[in-house]
């Protein structure tokens, strides 16, 4: 048997959660996307935020990451949750979910 596996996120795809506190500001969706800057990317290809421009640049619709041990590059999408305007806080403008799913890019 070989140690521990270990995980390692490679992108984190926005949910309803991440609109608890808004769509912008510290404490909201913004704040949040700026925390991990960098860190690995913010995903969903399915929300329109452009009535946000706080947001642009925050959330990608799609990444391509190289995996550590095979060195393969693969895509990754998010998709939010059609519900989140009904189940959180984006606000008027925090961002409309729906549509064609990766549309261009």
């Amino acid at each position: 048997m070989h140690g521990p596996l270990t995980l390692a996120a490679l992108s984190q795809t926005v949910g309803n959660h991440e609109f608890d506190n808004g769509p912008t500001g510290d404490a909201g969706l913004e704040g949040f996307a700026r925390n991990i800057s960098g860190a690995f990317p913010v995903l969903s290809c399915n929300l329109d935020i452009s009535g946000q421009p706080a947001l642009q640049g925050l959330v990608q619709r799609y990444a391509l990451v190289e995996l550590e041990r095979s060195g393969a590059t693969v895509g990754i999408m998010g998709l939010t949750s059609v519900d989140t305007p009904e189940t959180s806080s984006p606000g008027k403008d925090g961002g409309e979910v729906g549509g064609p799913c990766c549309g261009p890019v």
